[in-house]
């Protein structure tokens, strides 16, 4: 991002940070989101996985039964 950089006459350059900011602020926006659909196909396999381990023990007690 070269408009973030600045030179002055000696030759030193310098960031300016607070151009710097929406852009983070979006970067945190998109990596919420993210973290959210990731968070709602984790809580799918959990749940996923609860009724798999429901019916396996559903089995298991049937078998124990016999």
């Amino acid at each position: 991002m070269p408009e973030v950089v600045s030179e002055d006459a000696e030759g030193y350059k310098s960031v300016d940070y607070s151009k710097l900011t929406p852009l983070l602020v979006e970067a945190v926006k998109e990596l919420k989101a993210e973290l959210k659909v990731q968070d709602e196909a984790r809580q799918a396999q959990i749940e996923a996985l609860k009724a798999q381990n429901e019916e396996l023990q559903a089995r298991i007690e049937a078998l124990e039964s016999r």
